[in-house]
């Protein structure tokens, strides 16, 4: 649990880095990206990267998506979604509520460079032997375009049995 929490923690930091910029990804075609078992469907203009923390990242000029992975035995999915909420309780997190069949979390926050304020999409997942934090963020001043994207592309995730 503490390994879990601290993971969730070090993820909170690394948020900073996301970038936003002008609505192209929404005109853009799809396509199925997978990682470790976890398929979500996204604009086709979505690059994947790397950062030490998470599992892979998805992210254009516009939005940045973070994909965690976490084994936790023993744990139910609305125990994982406290122990992320309480993870990123300095954040000020809207209560986890249930959007559209989905349990989720948002906030905002000032990046460290004082560019931009970030708001994020937290969406808690089960899948056959992990949870998934899959974080979408991007520019406040694009989050109410972006919202309702965030929660369709979070309604294609899928996961290999």
């Amino acid at each position: 649990m503490k390994k879990l929490i601290a993971l969730c923690l070090v993820l909170g930091s690394l948020f900073s880095f996301c970038a936003c910029a002008p609505k192209s990804v929404l005109e853009a075609d799809h396509d199925i990206y997978t990682v470790k078992g976890m398929s979500i469907t996204l604009p086709e203009v979505f690059e994947e990267g790397s950062y030490p923390w998470v599992t892979t990242v998805y992210h254009t000029p516009e939005v940045t998506i973070f994909v965690l992975r976490e084994v936790a035995a023993d744990m139910t999915l609305p125990e994982y979604a406290q122990a992320v909420y309480e993870a990123n309780a300095h954040r000020k997190p809207s209560a986890i509520a249930q959007v559209e069949g989905l349990t989720t979390m948002e906030y905002s926050f000032d990046d460290p460079a004082g560019k931009a304020t970030v708001c994020y999409f937290s969406v808690m997942l089960e899948g056959p032997d992990a949870f998934w934090l899959i974080q979408f963020s991007c520019d406040e001043e694009d989050y109410e375009t972006y919202r309702s994207y965030f929660i369709q592309w979070a309604k294609t995730v899928t996961f290999e049995s």
